[in-house]
């Protein structure tokens, strides 16, 4: 019996796990590093509801990269949205929220595609971001890219995302509190009142509640962050050094206006912000002054109230930060329980950092290095091996076999070594072994005899050191004329077309099973 192995199953073998490791392993023990946050004065068998708040996956399109071209912009399509997919499946499979909810920005050009265009896009959604079952999602909240900004919001866009995803404004009830979705975006416009009379409206409904403030704690949930001072530091968990600045452009400004945002707080009263748009994280404390119209209380008399602001990160790979991440939000407000201490915190978050988006091809790109330069050296250089492993690399001869080895066993009933692609196998190398040895055997004889000649009492060490260290110099030399040698031979083989093609035979063989296997993977992640 024979058991032998090449090179290129080895590499392909080796393919298959680290394309494993990279689509699967890693991205999921990523996720798994992370916790659900509870606060330190919860009581320790509490169960929070929990939520996982989803910024930015502004799934990119031709108006991402306008300078690439087709290709580059459909590999560029695949990687994200794989990317986007298997974080999301994990998500849920990991973390396993009560419910997720996205703040804004599900397109990136939404709101400059027209109706074909954004129902192919809109199904290309649906099978990145499935609804799991039995867990609240909610995507109904719009972002600059899904409507437009301001007064240069696409009506029609707003109309068609409203009607796909659901109402803009809305509050949701989860853990006993009221999470408030408010389209700030459209609040800052002020030339059509069809646009911004319906999140003002929604919002003097909901204030004007009967016992609203007494009622359970209210999160607020924005697109784009409330006013702060530009110059405020947004804290350690974000990339950039520049805190978040308070710019306009076109169909975009990076925070909502001073009075709106005052306007905002002062009604709702929250207990805690979290927005999204900047793609990156920013904390800040905003501190508002809860003001009545009829209560005839001074400005100067009247108290004042404060609320943190998370900024979430986005969680694509393709908006310019290096780790992206989600917010995980718990919630605790039972006051049924008599553990309960309304003094406590209601509220708990934490960023969740997704998997590094380059961390798996750089694996790859450093096994793309590793198989060529493997394959270049085998057939080019095939003397560098020492004659077993170059036989177990290539296959030409059994790795184990069942016939004992004999000193006595004949020439022939040995196995015998064969030429390789590009060239023989050791027996170049072999040869100038032999000359070496014959040249340092005839050296040692004639030191030996001429010290013995010219000085009879001399001691024995003597020659003995000459010998080796005459040995020594033709091993020396042997080696550099080996190496010249191997060099020349090497420069030969490469000028040969023929070597070239059985390397990219080679390859080939290598190339197209993993390729096809990371195409599966990629794939069976959408099956999740």
């Amino acid at each position: 019996m024979q058991i032998s192995l090449s090179y290129i199953h080895i590499l392909l073998v080796v393919w298959f796990l680290a394309l494993y490791y990279g689509e699967r392993i890693y991205p999921r023990s990523a996720i798994s590093a992370c916790r659900w946050p509870k606060d330190k004065d919860w009581p320790s068998d509490v169960h929070p509801a929990r939520i996982a708040l989803v910024a930015d996956p502004q799934l990119i399109d031709d108006h991402t990269y306008p300078s690439r071209n087709w290709i580059f912009q459909r590999i560029s399509e695949f990687i994200v949205d794989v990317y986007l997919r298997r974080n999301w499946v994990y998500i849920n499979s990991v973390l396993d929220p009560d419910a997720n909810i996205f703040l804004g920005d599900l397109f990136d050009g939404g709101r400059e595609w027209s109706d074909n265009v954004w129902y192919k896009e809109y199904e290309r959604w649906n099978r990145i971001f499935t609804k799991p079952p039995y867990k609240r999602t909610i995507m109904s909240l719009p972002g600059n890219h899904d409507i437009g900004y301001g007064n240069t919001i696409v009506y029609h866009a707003l109309e068609r995302f409203s009607m796909y995803f659901g109402e803009p404004s809305s509050t949701v009830d989860i853990g006993n509190h009221t999470l408030v979705l408010l389209d700030t975006i459209s609040m800052l416009n002020t030339e059509n009142k069809t646009v911004y009379s319906k999140p003002y409206d929604f919002l003097n409904r909901i204030i004007n509640t009967p016992d609203f403030y007494n009622q359970s704690p209210r999160i607020l949930l924005s697109h784009v962050p409330l006013f702060r001072d530009p110059k405020h530091p947004c804290g350690r968990h974000r990339e950039s050094k520049k805190p978040l600045p308070y710019v306009k452009g076109y169909q975009y400004q990076t925070m909502a206006s001073p009075e709106l945002s005052q306007t905002i707080l002062n009604a709702l009263r929250p207990a805690a912000v979290f927005s999204g748009d900047d793609h990156d994280a920013c904390y800040v404390v905003h501190n508002y002054t809860i003001s009545s119209s009829n209560d005839g209380t001074s400005l100067e008399n009247q108290p004042t109230a404060s609320a943190s602001e998370y900024t979430a990160k986005s969680i694509s790979m393709a908006m310019g930060i290096g780790h992206p991440g989600i917010q995980l939000l718990t919630l605790y407000h039972d006051t049924s329980d008599p553990k309960y201490n309304p003094q406590t915190p209601s509220y708990a978050t934490r960023i969740c950092l997704m998997p590094n988006p380059f961390r798996a091809f750089v694996l790859y790109i450093s096994l793309i290095g590793l198989t060529v330069s493997l394959s270049v050296l085998i057939n080019f250089l095939p003397e560098i091996f020492p004659s077993t492993v170059h036989a177990i690399l290539t296959r030409r001869r059994p790795l184990y076999s069942s016939v004992p080895y004999s000193p006595d066993s004949s020439p022939e009933s040995s196995p015998t070594l064969h030429p390789v692609s590009g060239g023989l196998l050791p027996s170049y190398a072999s040869e100038i072994t032999k000359q070496s040895t014959a040249r340092a055997a005839t050296t040692t004889a004639t030191s030996r005899l001429s010290s013995s000649s010219s000085s009879p009492s001399a001691s024995p060490e003597v020659p003995v050191r000459k010998t080796v260290t005459f040995a020594l110099d033709e091993s020396h030399n042997s080696r550099n004329a080996n190496f010249t040698a191997l060099w020349r031979r090497m420069r030969r083989k490469m000028a040969q077309r023929s070597s070239w093609k059985v390397v990219g035979k080679e390859l080939a063989y290598i190339a197209i099973p993993t390729f096809l296997y990371f195409f599966f993977l990629s794939r069976s992640i959408y099956n999740e």
